[in-house]
C-alpha cells in the first residue's frame, strides 16, 4: 500500500544516503571535490574522515529563537530531517533523538531537527510537536526553514528532500542521521533503522567530544535527582517519547485502556493486553503487532534496566480506562496524501456524499475541505 511504499522510499533514501558516502568510515567528500587539505598537509589520518561541509543557514527553532551554523561552531551536533505530519519515518527519526539525548548526556552536545516542510512546520507547530516528545529536553532544537533556502541547506549535505513532483503527496526525505563536529564539518552518516549504525553514532561522537577538548566528558555524570527520576514510571513514559506517537492513534495504538483489553493482531490472532505483554511490547515491539497499525516502533532492548522497564510497565498498566473501549482500527488512505494511515474512530476524518475518509494531519483535512470533490472516492 501506499504508506508501505513511502516507507520502503524513506529507507532507500536513507540507504543511498549512506552509500554515497560509502562505509561509515570511508573517505568521500559529498561534494565531489577532491580533499586536497589533506594532501597540502601531511598529518596522521583521522579516525573520522571530512564527509561535508555545513552551508550557512540560519533559522528560528521551536522558542522562536534564532539557531545559525556559527552558533553550532564549538558543539558536535547531531542533525536529521524531518516534518511534524509525517506519520512513518519521522516518528522513528524523533523516537531515536530521544533515545540519544539518553545515551549521549554531555551537555555540550546539541540536537537539531531540520523542517522538511517549510509551510507547514512553524516554530508553533514545531514547539507542540516538541511538546509530544521531550518538553524539558533544551539541547534539542527544531528548526523552521524556508521554501527559498531550504534547497540550499540540504545539496551540499546531499539530503533528498523530495515532494515527488505532486503537492499532495507526501514529502520523501533522507531518514539518516548526520554528526558534525565542532568546526561545522560532517564526520558521519547513520542509517536510523541499523542498530549497529544507531550504537556506531554514540561511540563517533564520544570520539569528537574527546578529540575536541571539549570541557565536559563524553559522559557527564547524571545529577542525582535524575537517576532518582529513572525509577519513576510516568517520567520515564514522558523522557522516553512515548506520547510522540501514542498520543496521535494514526501512528500507534493510544494507551488508555489498553491494559486488560483484548486486541487483535495482524496475523488475526486475539491476544489480552497483559503485562507480560506490555513488557514484550517495549522490548520486542514487532512481535505481536496490532492490527491496522505497522511495525514500525523502535526496540527498547538495552535501552532500559529492569528496574525502569518495570517502571514503565507499572505505569502503563495506571493508564487504566476501564470505561474507556480499545479503538478498533484499520488501514486506510488518505485521500490527499495518499499516505497509508491506521484508521478509526478517533482518528480525523468526515463523511461526504455517504463514504468516511480519514486524514493524516489537519493540513490534508483542510485541503479536502476546500475542495472535497478532487479528493471523492470513486
Amino acid at each position: 500500500m501506499r504508506r508501505k511504499a513511502v516507507w520502503v522510499v524513506a529507507a532507500s533514501c536513507a540507504t543511498a544516503y549512506l552509500l554515497s558516502f560509502g562505509t561509515t568510515h570511508a573517505r568521500h567528500n559529498v561534494s565531489g571535490r577532491r580533499p586536497a587539505v589533506r594532501a597540502q598537509r601531511p598529518r596522521a589520518q583521522p579516525l573520522l574522515p571530512v564527509r561535508a561541509e555545513v552551508p550557512s543557514f540560519s533559522y528560528l527553532d521551536q522558542d522562536r529563537h534564532p539557531v545559525s551554523n556559527t552558533q553550532l561552531l564549538g558543539h558536535v551536533w547531531i542533525a536529521d530531517f524531518i516534518f511534524t505530519h509525517c506519520t512513518t519515518a519521522c516518528p522513528i527519526l524523533s523516537a531515536h533523538t530521544v533515545l540519544l539525548q539518553r545515551k549521549i548526556r554531555n551537555p555540550d552536545v546539541r540536537f537539531i531537527s531540520f523542517s522538511v516542510d517549510p509551510e507547514h512546520d512553524t516554530p508553533e507547530v514545531l514547539k507542540e510537536y516538541a511538546s509530544r516528545w521531550s518538553a524539558d529536553e533544551g539541547r534539542w532544537r527544531l528548526l523552521s526553514t524556508s521554501k527559498r533556502t531550504l534547497p540550499g541547506l540540504i545539496a551540499p549535505l546531499g539530503v533528498v528532500a523530495d515532494e515527488t513532483g505532486d503537492p499532495d503527496d507526501p514529502i520523501i526525505h533522507t531518514s539518516a542521521f548526520l554528526v558534525v563536529d565542532q568546526g561545522g564539518l560532517v564526520r558521519g552518516a547513520y542509517d536510523s533503522a541499523d542498530a549497529e549504525d544507531m550504537k556506531r553514532l554514540v561511540v563517533d561522537v564520544e570520539s569528537l567530544v574527546r578529540d575536541g577538548g571539549s570541557k565536559a566528558t563524553a559522559k557527564a555524570e547524571v545529577p542525582k535527582a535524575a537517576m532518582a527520576g529513572e525509577l519513576n514510571g510516568q517520567k520515564l513514559f514522558v523522557e522516553l517519547g512515548c506520547q510522540g506517537c501514542h498520543a496521535q492513534a494514526q501512528v500507534a495504538i493510544p494507551l488508555a485502556g489498553l491494559f486488560g483489553s483484548i486486541v487483535t493482531l495482524t496475523d488475526k490472532r486475539k491476544v489480552k493486553v497483559d503485562e507480560a505483554y506490555l513488557r514484550e511490547s517495549i522490548i520486542d515491539p514487532s512481535a505481536k503487532v496490532v492490527a491496522g497499525y505497522l511495525a514500525t516502533m523502535p526496540s527498547y532492548a538495552g535501552q532500559l534496566t529492569e528496574a525502569q522497564l518495570s517502571a514503565l510497565v507499572g505505569y502503563l498498566k495506571t493508564l487504566d480506562g476501564a470505561e474507556v473501549a480499545t479503538p478498533v482500527h484499520h488501514l486506510a488512505v488518505d485521500p490527499v496524501c495518499k499516505m497509508e494511515i491506521s484508521a478509526g474512530a478517533d482518528v480525523l476524518h468526515v463523511e461526504y456524499k455517504g463514504k468516511t475518509y480519514y486524514f493524516c494531519s489537519e493540513t490534508c483535512h483542510r485541503k479536502f475541505s476546500q475542495n472535497p470533490a478532487r479528493y471523492e472516492l470513486r
